[in-house]
Order: structure tokens, then C-alpha cells, then sequence
């Protein structure tokens, strides 16, 4: 009993000086399988906690104005706001699936061990080894992506932000559709009002000249009259 614990003890150093640097190399070269998954530096959580300070800075804010040409720019914003925060749920999804894969499967060949009364080096060797796997797939999935609560409070955050951009582009396109409404409603208007003009116009040069007429017929002399009735 006391060698067995004497060894646990040295292969539980050997592997905690050099096992994390290899399992890392293992890990990478498991993800290389899984084109969607890369794993990520330390840094990572960094910047997803930047892009959501960044992108969650409009939240609360809808910079509706009457102009057409702001509205449309402030909607393509939303549009590709929305979009990066679709990828990273997506992103963070399908690695954190990836980790659950890999514990799932250490677990499964832990389980897969033979169970004998009489003690088995190997097994007992195999044993640990896979279990300092899973151990150490648990510290790099936290360094990566969190807690379990880190995780869920940051998908809900996006997701909440992303219900909000939903919101204001609906009511963007609102605005927008009844600008252009408004738009061709004054067009029709002003297109009525100058036929109505030109019409105007066109009946009162008539009026005119049928005016010029009479006026020349009263004025003519009784004379005139007679001698072209007359010839």
C-alpha cells in the first residue's frame, strides 16, 4: 500500500510538470477534426468581454431621426451588430460542446476499465492517467470559457442584447416605410398640383381670347357690317 501510494504520488508530479503542456498539444491536435472549433489563448475572455462592453454600449440608446439616410445607416449598424453577436453564441456553442465531447469520452473509457479484486498496475495506471485527462480538460475548458455560470450569464446577455436590436430594427423599418410613403404622398401631391396649374392656365387663355373676340365684334362699325353682307 505504501508503494502504491509512493508511486501515485511521483506520477502525479512527473505528469503535473510536463501532462498539461502535452494534453494541450493533444487537445489541439483533437481540435484540428472539428474545422468549427479552434482553441483559444488566455486572452479570450478578454476580448468577448470587450465585443459585449462594445456592442452593448447602444443598448437603452435608439437614434431614431427624421432623416432617411441616418435610419438606414443606424439599421445596417443593428444588422451587423446583431450578426457578431449570432456568431460568438455559435462560436462559444460549438466549443463548449467540444470540451463535453472530450470529458464524455474520457469518462466512457474510465467506465470501459476491467473491475478486478486483485490490484492491476496497468489498470490502475490507465486509470489515473485518463482521469488527470479529464481533470485537466475541466481547467482548460474554465480558462477558455469560464464557469458554467460565466458561460450562461454571457450568452444571456447576448441574447437579451439581441432581442433588443430585433425590437429597434422593426421599428426602424416602420420608420422608414412611412418616410417613404410620405415621400411618395408629396410626389403625387405636387405632381397634382401642377397639372391643376397648367389646366388653370390653358383655360384662362381661352377665356381670353374668346374675350378679344367679342369685344372686337361689339366695337365694329354698322357700316363695315352692311357692305360685307352685302357683297
Amino acid at each position: 500500500e505504501v508503494l502504491k501510494q509512493l508511486q501515485g504520488s511521483i506520477e502525479d508530479e512527473a505528469m503535473a510538470s510536463s501532462g498539461q503542456i502535452d494534453l494541450l498539444e493533444h487537445l489541439k491536435g483533437h481540435s484540428s477534426n472539428f474545422p468549427g472549433v479552434k482553441l483559444r489563448s488566455k486572452m479570450s475572455l478578454r476580448s468577448y468581454g470587450s465585443r459585449e462592453g462594445s456592442v452593448s454600449s447602444h443598448s437603452g440608446e435608439c437614434r431614431f431621426v427624421n432623416g432617411s439616410r441616418e435610419n438606414t445607416g443606424y439599421l445596417k449598424e443593428l444588422e451587423k451588430e446583431r450578426s457578431l453577436l449570432l456568431a460568438d453564441l455559435d462560436k462559444e456553442e460549438k466549443e463548449k460542446d467540444w470540451y463535453y465531447a472530450q470529458l464524455q469520452n474520457l469518462t466512457k473509457r474510465t467506465d470501459s476499465l476491467p473491475l478486478t479484486e486483485n490490484f492491476s498496475l496497468q489498470t490502475d495506471m490507465t486509470r489515473r492517467q485518463l482521469e488527470y485527462e479529464a481533470r485537466q480538460i475541466r481547467v482548460a475548458m474554465e480558462e477558455q470559457l469560464g464557469s458554467c455560470q460565466d458561460m450562461e450569464k454571457r450568452a444571456q446577455r447576448r441574447i437579451t442584447r439581441i432581442q433588443q436590436i430585433e425590437k429597434d430594427i422593426f421599428r426602424i423599418r416602420q420608420l422608414l416605410h412611412k418616410h417613404e410613403a410620405g415621400s411618395h404622398e408629396a410626389e403625387r401631391q405636387n405632381e397634382g398640383q401642377g397639372v391643376a396649374e397648367i389646366n388653370m392656365a390653358t383655360a384662362g387663355s381661352g377665356q381670353g381670347s374668346n374675350l378679344k373676340k367679342e369685344s372686337l365684334k361689339k366695337f365694329q362699325p354698322a357700316g363695315l357690317l352692311y357692305r360685307f353682307h352685302t357683297c
